[in-house]
C-alpha cells in the first residue's frame, strides 16, 4: 500500500499537524493471491508485502515529514539568527593618518573632537610617512592586506638605494595617492569610520540618524548636479561627486573593493590625475555603479534628464537608503560632511544637521580652489 501526501508551506507559527495532508485512503486490494490495482504483491491473507530489502513501510514514509514538522520552528529560529548575524556592521572603529604621528597644532584640535565626542569607539592614528619602506603603517598594510591588487602599485613609488630610496617615481602612486587607496583598504579591511585630519567632528557618532541596515556611510559633495563646464571650472572630477574626506563601511564593502580594481586598472591605463585615478573621481564610479545596479530605468531616466535638461536635482536623492540583499548603502546630503558656507540649495531642500566639519587644509587644495567652490553655489 502506498500512501500520497504532499507537504504544504508552513511558517514557524503553525502546529506541526497542519503541515501535513495525511494519507488518501488505500487503495482496494484484489482477492487473495492476486496484484492489486497498483500492480504491488500481495500475500494471501491480502496484506501487501515488500518488494526487495529497502522499501518501507507507510509508517516508514511519513517519519522524514514528520520529522521535519516538528523541527521547523528551530530551523526557522536558526535561520533568522544566522541572518542577523551575517548582516554587515560598521564597527565603531575611527582611522586617520598622518605624515607622521605627531600632528600640527590644528590637526591635533580637531584630532580631539573624534576622541572626546566618540569615547566608546577605538580611535587609531596610523602613520603616512612620505618614505616608502614596506615597514611604515599603511604600506604594511597594503603589503599584508592586499598583496596582488594594491601592492605592486604602492611599490612603484621607490626606486633607488640608500637617500634616493625616497625618491618618487612617475610611476607609482603620489603620497596624496596612497592616502586615498588607505582609506579605501582599511575600511574594506576593518570596518569603521574614516575621516582626513583636517576633519572635525560635530555630532557624535551614537547620535546619526542612520538606519541600522546601512553598513555603508558615503556623502555628496554638492546639493545638485554641475553642468559640465562649472565642473572643470572648480575642479571637480564628476559632475555629481562623492566626496572621500569622511565615509563609513562595515569590513568586506563590495563597493570598496571595486574602488580599488577600478585603480588598479586605470593605473595600468597610465592615468595620473589624483582626482581620476584614487581621489573622487574613482570613488563616484565605484559608487554609482552599485546604485545603479537595481536601477533598471538608470539609462532611460538619463537620455531624459539630457534631452530636457533639470536645474537642481541629484540622479539619487541624499537621505535615503539603497542597495537590496544584506549591502546597503545611505547617502549623506552635501551639508552633513562640509561647511554650510559651500552648500547652497541643499538636496533635501533644507540642510540638514552638520555631522562633519571639514576646512580643507590640504597641501594640494589652494585657497583660490576654496573660494571658487563657494562662489559656483
Amino acid at each position: 500500500m502506498k500512501y500520497n501526501y504532499k507537504p504544504t508551506y508552513v511558517d514557524r507559527k503553525h502546529h506541526f499537524a497542519d503541515c501535513v495532508t495525511w494519507p488518501s485512503p488505500p487503495q482496494p486490494l484484489l482477492a487473495p493471491g492476486k496484484r492489486n490495482a497498483k500492480d504491488v504483491p500481495a500475500d494471501t491473507h491480502g496484506n501487501v508485502v515488500r518488494l526487495q530489502l529497502g522499501d518501507v513501510t507507510d509508517a516508514e514514509a511519513m517519519l522524514p515529514v514528520l520529522l521535519i514538522c516538528l523541527l521547523w520552528p528551530a530551523l526557522a529560529e536558526a535561520s533568522l539568527l544566522q541572518t542577523a548575524v551575517k548582516r554587515p556592521v560598521i564597527p565603531c572603529v575611527i582611522h586617520q593618518t598622518a605624515k607622521r604621528h605627531q600632528l600640527q597644532e590644528n590637526e591635533s584640535l580637531w584630532a580631539e573632537t573624534w576622541r572626546a565626542k566618540n569615547p566608546q569607539c577605538k580611535y587609531k592614528l596610523w602613520n603616512d610617512t612620505a618614505t616608502c619602506h614596506a615597514r611604515e603603517e599603511i604600506a604594511q598594510l597594503a603589503r599584508t592586506r592586499s598583496p596582488a591588487l594594491m601592492w605592486p602599485i604602492w611599490e612603484g613609488l621607490c626606486c633607488g638605494h640608500g637617500a634616493h630610496r625616497v625618491t618618487m617615481n612617475v610611476r607609482g602612486l603620489t603620497p596624496v595617492q596612497r592616502a586615498d587607496v588607505f582609506r579605501y583598504l582599511v575600511l574594506w579591511d576593518q570596518g569603521g569610520y574614516y575621516a582626513d585630519v583636517d576633519a572635525a567632528c560635530t555630532l557624535p557618532i551614537d547620535q546619526y540618524k542612520i538606519p541600522k541596515e546601512a553598513s555603508m556611510i558615503v556623502g555628496y559633495e554638492m546639493g545638485h548636479r554641475l553642468k559640465e563646464k562649472r565642473r572643470a571650472e572648480i575642479k571637480f572630477a564628476r559632475m555629481e561627486q562623492f566626496q572621500q574626506w569622511f565615509l563609513a563601511s562595515a569590513p568586506g564593502n563590495p563597493v570598496l573593493l571595486r574602488c580599488m580594481e577600478l585603480i588598479r586598472q586605470r593605473y595600468t591605463w597610465k592615468i595620473e590625475s589624483t582626482l581620476g585615478l584614487t581621489g573622487p573621481g574613482v570613488f563616484s564610479d565605484a559608487v554609482q555603479e552599485f546604485l545603479q545596479q537595481d536601477d533598471h530605468r538608470a539609462v532611460e531616466e538619463e537620455v531624459r534628464i539630457r534631452r530636457t535638461p533639470k536645474v537642481h536635482f541629484l540622479s539619487y536623492p541624499s537621505e535615503t537608503l539603497y542597495g537590496s540583499g544584506l549591502w546597503k548603502m545611505w547617502l549623506l546630503a552635501a551639508g552633513r560632511a562640509k561647511v554650510s558656507a559651500m552648500v547652497a540649495r541643499e538636496d533635501p531642500g533644507e540642510a540638514p544637521q552638520n555631522l562633519v566639519k571639514h576646512y580643507f587644509a590640504g597641501s594640494w587644495k589652494t585657497e583660490k580652489d576654496f573660494e571658487s567652490r563657494r562662489a559656483s553655489v
